[in-house]
């Protein structure tokens, strides 16, 4: 997420696909931490850098559920979860596909 240029917006695929290809990216460092049992640091960067970009305004067509209470913390689990076993498999899809998957799921589309 922090590959994002300064003021661009991004729909969820989008912010997803730069989700995973960090991860892919970072694929070593992020194993490293959850066979370290330190998971919730990847969960609470997450957090934080979504919340940053609600507050920006970078995030185009956001849903009603970002005030919710406990959605950004779900959203958050939902996707390190998702990445992290894509990670284990060894990322047999793309950065772009796993972004598609992880998109349709929370959207339930």
């Amino acid at each position: 997420m922090r590959a994002l240029p300064n003021f661009q917006q991004v729909d969820l695929i989008g912010l997803m696909t730069r989700y995973f290809e960090l991860a892919q990216r970072e694929a070593d460092n992020q194993l490293l931490l959850v066979k370290n049992g330190k998971i919730r640091v990847l969960m609470a960067t997450f957090q934080q850098v979504y919340r940053r970009l609600l507050a920006e305004s970078r995030i185009l067509a956001k849903a009603p559920l970002t005030v919710e209470d406990y959605y950004i913390e779900f959203f958050a689990r939902a996707v390190i979860n998702l990445s992290v076993t894509w990670l284990e498999r060894g990322m047999p899809e793309s950065p772009r596909l796993m972004g598609q998957k992880a998109s349709r799921f929370l959207l339930r589309t």
